[in-house]
Order: C-alpha cells, then structure tokens, then sequence
C-alpha cells in the first residue's frame, strides 16, 4: 500500500487544518497510507477487506509511524472525524 502517489489539490491550504502542522502532517500521512484499491488481507488469522481509501492500524502503529504522543493521536483523530475529513470504525484489535 505504500507505493505509489496520490493527488493533493492546492485548495487544501483553505482547509482549516493546514493552519495546524502537525494536525496536517498526520492527515497526510494518513491519506498515503490509504489503499488505492480493495484487497483482503490477513490479520490475526482473519480475513479482512481493506476498500479503497481505508487503511487498517492501530494506535500504537500510528505513534510509530508518526512519532507522534498517543494522546496527540487521538486528539487529531477526533478532530478529523468531527470534521468530516475521515471515518473510523474500532474494535479492541484495530482501527
């Protein structure tokens, strides 16, 4: 999932997160991470189906990637989701 590019149209900078850096350099990795096509994967000994524009991790993934605190995380999660800019969906092994 991580190869290859994505689109970022320049009206982005009227979006009122790109006043907030680091609120903007985790949406943007977010959206790199994001599956450009569906496809099933296995996670503990399951199937799951990935869709276009999701991608399946955790909190402890994202402070690794990100190198972000996990309470800055969740912070920036709950302010994208209120915003409309994503969606989650939480189960006690991933989000």
């Amino acid at each position: 999932m991580e190869q290859g590019w994505i689109k970022l149209h320049r009206k982005i900078t009227e979006n009122p997160i790109f006043s907030k850096p680091i609120y903007t350099f985790f949406w943007l990795l977010l959206l790199l991470k994001a599956g450009h096509k569906e496809q099933k994967i296995m996670f503990n000994g399951e199937f799951i189906l990935i869709k276009e524009g999701q991608i399946l991790t955790g909190r402890d993934q994202l402070v690794k990637e990100s190198r972000l605190p996990a309470t800055t995380i969740e912070r920036i999660l709950k302010y994208l989701e209120n915003g409309h800019q994503i969606g989650q969906q939480k189960t006690t092994k991933y989000r």
